[in-house]
């Protein structure tokens, strides 16, 4: 991969603060969050009898990525969550912590002095589905939230250096593509935000953060069209279980131009050879192509095809030679 080296993704997990006289609220909330598949922390759901309270709290306190405190008139000189505030404004202070003030009947120039550089959003006593969705796609760093079908990319790939949005954009290529070919497939930015449920700005910013992997028309963000590059087919191929190894079967095909002097140029001809489809000899030799291992030429006709010919080169021998 291009662009630096593969850091882990942390599924997020919620801890819920509030007062017990807005229990039916919190209920609300902490339901709506857990149905857009957020895990959230409630006591409620937390706490059995016979448990210590305190160790159980401190548990979740310590398991948590997001500190989320349900602020209204009733709570916000609660001692037990101003408590339980403090102990997560430490870790946010170690950076180990988001923490969201979220207000309900409360104005923003009632909140503590250490809460008042923080966005405070606001939601109401019924708790709307529109509020909680927008709180999710803050925690998940998106604008609108994916549909269902895209989730599982957050919870599969936790090692992927890519945003959701990213990988909602590349697991749409590489379910639609037939060949993964030259503009396989080619579409329109409206029609890519509906088909992965991001909004147009997530869908945007995606192929912003895609730009060595996807190319795209030179219109409005609305019309725009956009396709992969071959460098995307081994780069999110293996995520998505499609040849989930171009890179051992890239050595296949350098091998063979090495030790076999009548082994074909031609991608066509190369793909009759080995037996493989055009879905899995591509990414292979988009592999050999991305890290210039061949040399490659390109012509009318080849739609189907990442190149039209390929040649070894010196770097073919280099690269075999790395690897065996």
């Amino acid at each position: 991969m291009k662009g630096g080296q593969k850091t882990e993704r942390v599924t997020p997990v919620v801890f819920l603060s509030y007062t017990h006289k807005d229990r039916d609220l919190a209920e609300r909330i902490a339901i709506q969050m857990t149905d857009f598949g957020i895990e959230t922390w409630w006591d409620e759901w937390e706490i059995r009898a016979g448990d210590s309270i305190v160790q159980k709290i401190g548990d979740g306190l310590g398991d948590c990525t997001h500190f989320i405190v349900l602020l209204t008139p009733r709570s916000i000189d609660k001692p037990w969550v101003k408590a339980e505030m403090d102990a997560a404004f430490v870790r946010k202070l170690k950076d180990s912590v988001t923490f969201i003030p979220l207000r309900c009947d409360l104005p923003a120039e009632r909140l503590p002095p250490l809460l008042s550089g923080l966005l405070s959003p606001q939601i109401t006593d019924v708790a709307s589905t529109e509020t909680v969705v927008q709180l999710v796609n803050d925690i998940l760093g998106l604008t609108k939230k994916p549909t269902r079908g895209s989730s599982p990319i957050v919870l599969d790939h936790p090692a992927a250096p890519y945003s959701p949005a990213a990988m909602a954009v590349a697991e749409y290529f590489c379910r639609e593509t037939k060949h993964a070919g030259t503009f396989d497939p080619m579409v329109s930015n409206r029609d890519l935000a509906q088909a992965t449920g991001l909004s147009l700005d997530d869908t945007v910013d995606a192929q912003h953060e895609l730009s060595y992997f996807v190319d795209h028309t030179k219109q409005s963000a609305e019309a725009r069209h956009v396709w992969p590059k071959p460098a995307f087919w081994p780069e999110f191929d293996p995520y998505f279980e499609h040849n989930p190894d171009p890179e051992s079967d890239a050595l296949v095909i350098a091998t063979r131009m090495l030790n076999d002097p009548e082994f074909p140029r031609r991608l066509a001809s190369i793909a009759a050879h080995l037996d493989w489809p055009p879905r899995r000899l591509n990414p292979a030799v988009a592999y050999l192509m991305d890290r210039e291992v061949v040399r490659h030429r390109s012509f009318l006709g080849m739609e189907q095809w990442v190149a039209g010919v390929i040649e070894r080169t010196d770097a073919t021998r280099r690269f075999v030679k790395s690897r065996t």
